[in-house]
């Protein structure tokens, strides 16, 4: 739940081709972009696709940036451009997602669990750098966890869109809706030691990465198992929260 998971898909045996000599125009380069995506990979694509129909504009930009990259390397650098971007674009909406509806912030949780689960069976590792900062595209290597990535990040434009088209104003999370979170935590099978390794680990806390999947996965059941109001203030603090560690943890580096 803490993370602002964009999805973008794996490198899986994707093919680099030399660009031609040929000089290419613009318009070229763009189409050669789009045509790489759909190629070798679907899940960029499938993105791609939904980023053009909720902020066409910032669309516009990721195609530039990937035609730029594949004039200048291959088709490789064109993906990597283009996810590079689809991440950095959501992470700027996360005041948008805080303001979403009901039934977009639920779903949006909902896919997160779907996240946490795949991550324990396919790649645990990731469920650490989740709790900390987005997920990078270049660390996914499995094919199942990029299309449940790329999930997760549709639904983040799609809430990012409906904050923007039909915005909530909400209050900030309550002291009864954080006993609400620890009680559910609890029903789901979390100890009061899992809850504290959870706090920890988006305040930078270590933990071993099975654990930090069993952390991540009891926050998210334990969200979606609130009331709507209660889940809907939770899930609006913990984006801004992590917007707010993030840009910190970025200023001391």
């Amino acid at each position: 739940m803490r993370n602002v998971l964009w999805g973008a898909a794996a490198l899986v045996c994707l093919s680099v081709y030399p660009i031609s000599a040929t000089a290419m125009t613009r318009a070229e380069a763009r189409a050669a972009a789009e045509r790489v995506a759909m190629l070798h990979d679907k899940d960029l694509a499938g993105s791609l696709s939904e980023f053009k129909q909720d902020f066409p504009e910032e669309y516009e930009k990721t195609i530039d940036l990937m035609a730029a990259a594949y004039l200048k390397g291959n088709e490789h650098d064109a993906i990597v451009a283009g996810r590079e971007y689809l991440v950095r674009a959501t992470y700027a909406q996360i005041g948008n997602i805080a303001n979403a509806p009901d039934e977009a912030l639920l779903r949006l949780v909902q896919a997160q669990q779907t996240l946490f689960a795949t991550l324990a069976r396919a790649q645990p590792e990731l469920c650490l750098q989740a709790a900390r900062g987005p997920i990078q595209p270049d660390t996914v290597h499995d094919p199942d966890v990029a299309k449940v990535l790329g999930g997760v990040g549709i639904e983040q434009l799609h809430a990012a869109r409906a904050g923007i088209d039909h915005p909530v104003v909400r209050g900030p999370a309550t002291q009864d809706d954080f006993a609400a979170l620890r009680q559910a935590f609890y029903a789901a099978g979390g100890t009061l030691q899992d809850l504290q390794t959870a706090a920890s680990l988006g305040q930078g806390g270590n933990a071993d990465p099975d654990t930090a999947c069993r952390e991540n996965l009891l926050m998210a059941q334990a969200t979606i198992a609130l009331p709507p109001e209660a889940r809907d203030r939770v899930i609006a603090m913990a984006y801004l929260k992590f917007k707010e560690l993030t840009e910190k943890r970025t200023l001391h580096r």
